[in-house]
């Protein structure tokens, strides 16, 4: 199969139309695809086009690319035609002129990407796959003269309009859709396929599913639902099946009266897009980006064998890290749309990266963003992330450096959620004195650190959470500093008492204090023992360094789709969403037993309600492919806070023995 090779980027000044004003915007050439954005930070793009379909004609200084065909080609009346053939060059969007602006060797350089990227473009765009819907391969020449049919039949299709109003004008059409190797979807009147209505180039566009509740009607006392009696002739009611084709803005709809007839096409056009992104892939087929927590990546070699466990495994080697087993590799988008509307997921160990993960993004992308040359770097990011706080080896200096950025983060990011802000303040002074210690020579560490209201307000940002800062924006200059005289001023009380004041134990201690203390009594405050007691806090926490699964949970009434997160602080089930919503908590000294059978995951619990102190048992049920794993997370959690607890308990006695022989003395 030929492959992309010419790309380009740079500054130009641009006019959208021969007839509209000129602008100095950043373009991309890449893949065969011209897209034209606002800056080259935010890769916002204004428009995009397929070098297949267009021509590059010079004019002067001036290079003028027009655009012969859109995405979604589609039959009209030939006044309409006519109409549209006169605006789209002149100030609508088929047409793009590049001006030199006095600098004609720029313009030359362009001049020959663009007519290479052309040539190169229709090349690839032209290329027959081959397409295998049974599975097996087939060595066999594809013959590239002739598009050979992959699937034909008729389905019913639906383009929305650019209103409201106009979209209920618009109704579902039957037409017979013919399905090529080369990537084209077309569409005609009938099955002799003479006259062509429209076609899609399917490269560009992400298959959607649509899911739709029935509504049907209350039925009388006996009556059968979803049944229509005609003539004292019963029949049963099927509801058809749709789904969408995405590009960006662009949406295309089909459906079928037969739900049988729907879910062929779905498999049918899932293969052939996973099979036509390897024309113009938009990410990196060779290689993989994994992010690190202090900010920092690593670029790996990627082969269609590379599952998560092998990037994991050589992300842990070369940046010698122990405990590799409690280490991660998410996946976080920019926007809600993983499976439940969320923006981050923990690979499965055994996921493919190329054939799974980034099929996954290109799928993603196309929907969000269309035709495009690039998309913003962090839209799709992989991260390394802690998914557990067990340490079953010694942590090395780079890990406890990580350790620390990632619990900042979660921190700062809204993770990390305590119903005491006093907790935040506190975790914030911790911080604060790991890096000024940090900083010190050993003379003086040696002196005691005393901090002053008003030395760190420009850096509270740094500490505390950022969704504080953005609600503060749209107070009054007044009141945001105010509020952040408060806010300083509530990180100094904490900071010297955690540092300087002795700790006496009661029951409305803090979590970070009972931790401050019990590092005080054993070891000396430094940088490293603060790192560690910020790292300890954070990690009780439900959503920090935490194993995430979604689930299927099962109820005599109804399954609900769920959020599991096991930490050091138990079982906790979150409902799905964008901001996932916290159902309940099991810590384990609710958690009896749990067992896996048959990727489903049985956990016993023991809990007593708010209203009644009268101890009940439930069973909880979740169906995931995971329950393996999450039942030995489960087991080797609970032995860590089993063994925490009698480390607890013999200090307790060994701190009684002391204060018993000092009253005898």
């Amino acid at each position: 199969m030929p492959k992309f090779a010419v790309s380009h980027e740079g500054w130009l000044h641009v006019k959208i139309g021969k007839l509209n004003r000129s602008d100095k915007l950043y373009l991309s050439l890449k893949q065969g695809t011209l897209t034209v954005f606002v800056d080259h930070e935010s890769l916002t793009p204004v428009l995009s086009y397929n070098m297949a379909v267009c021509s590059l004609q010079p004019d002067g200084n001036k290079l003028v690319v027009t655009r012969r065909e859109k995405l979604y080609k589609h039959k009209v009346r030939s006044i309409r035609e006519i109409g549209r053939r006169i605006k789209g060059p002149l100030w609508g969007t088929d047409c793009v002129v590049l001006e030199s602006e006095g600098a004609p060797d720029i313009l030359k350089k362009w001049a020959d990407r663009l007519d290479e990227s052309i040539s190169e473009a229709k090349l690839v765009d032209a290329y027959k796959m081959q397409v295998n819907l049974d599975g097996d391969e087939e060595d066999g020449p594809v013959n590239q003269k002739v598009a050979q049919v992959i699937k034909e039949g008729y389905m019913r299709k639906k383009k929305p309009g650019n209103s409201k109003i106009q979209d209920m004008k618009r109704s579902w059409e039957r037409r017979y859709f013919v399905l090529y190797n080369d990537g084209k979807l077309k569409y005609y009147d009938m099955r002799a396929k003479k006259d062509e209505k429209g076609s899609l180039d399917l490269r560009f566009f992400s298959l959607q599913e649509i899911e739709e509740e029935v509504e049907v009607d209350e039925e009388e006392e006996g009556e059968e639902k979803q049944a229509l009696k005609v003539q004292n002739q019963f029949f049963r009611i099927m509801k058809g099946k749709q789904f969408a084709l995405h590009s960006g803005k662009h949406v295309f709809f089909l459906a079928s009266p037969e739900r049988e007839v729907c879910d062929e096409w779905i498999q049918t056009l899932q293969t052939t897009l996973a099979i036509l992104y390897q024309k113009s892939p938009i990410f990196s087929q060779e290689f993989l980006r994994v992010c690190m927590m202090d900010g920092t990546f690593t670029t790996m070699p990627m082969t269609e064998n590379t599952k998560c466990r092998d990037v994991i495994r050589y992300m842990c080697k070369k940046h010698g890290l122990n405990n590799e087993t409690e280490w991660g590799l998410l996946e976080i988008w920019d926007h809600p749309g993983l499976p439940g509307g969320l923006s981050e997921r923990k690979l499965p160990n055994e996921e493919l990266l190329l054939d799974q993960t980034t099929l996954g993004w290109e799928q993603a992308a196309r929907k969000r963003y269309g035709l495009v040359s690039l998309v913003p770097l962090n839209a799709f990011k992989l991260v390394l992330r802690k998914v557990t706080s067990l340490l079953p080896q010694a942590r090395t200096k780079k890990e406890q450096h990580l350790e620390f950025c990632q619990a900042l983060a979660d921190l700062r990011e809204g993770r990390f959620t305590v119903p005491d802000k006093t907790e935040i303040f506190e975790l914030a002074a911790l911080a604060i004195f790991k890096d000024l210690h940090e900083g010190m020579t050993e003379e003086e560490q040696e002196e005691e650190l005393l901090l002053e209201e008003g030395q760190l307000t420009a850096q509270l940002h740094h500490y505390l959470p950022n969704h504080w800062f953005k609600a503060l924006e749209t107070k009054r200059i007044a009141v945001q500093k105010q509020q952040l005289s408060d806010w300083d001023a509530m990180i100094v009380y904490s900071f010297n008492e955690l540092t300087r004041s002795e700790l006496v134990e009661n029951e409305s201690m803090t979590q970070v204090r009972r931790i401050v203390q019990a590092f005080r009594m054993e070891t000396e405050l430094n940088s490293v023992a603060a790192t560690r007691m910020f790292i300890e806090r954070v990690r009780l926490a439900p959503l920090c360094f935490s194993a995430q699964f979604v689930a299927e949970m099962w109820s005599v009434d109804k399954i609900l789709k769920v959020l599991l997160v096991i930490n050091y602080g138990g079982l906790h089930i979150y409902r799905l969403g964008p901001n996932p919503l916290l159902l309940s908590t099991f810590d384990f000294n609710t958690l009896v037993s749990w067992q896996s059978m048959n990727d489903m995951l049985i956990i016993n619990i023991i809990y007593s309600t708010k209203m009644s102190a009268e101890k009940r048992r439930e069973k909880l049920r979740f169906l995931t492919r995971e329950s393996v794993h999450m039942k030995t997370l489960l087991s080797k959690y609970a032995e860590a806070v089993l063994a925490d607890l009698i480390k607890r308990m013999k200090q307790r006695e060994l701190q009684a023995q002391q204060e018993a022989e000092d009253d005898d003395d």
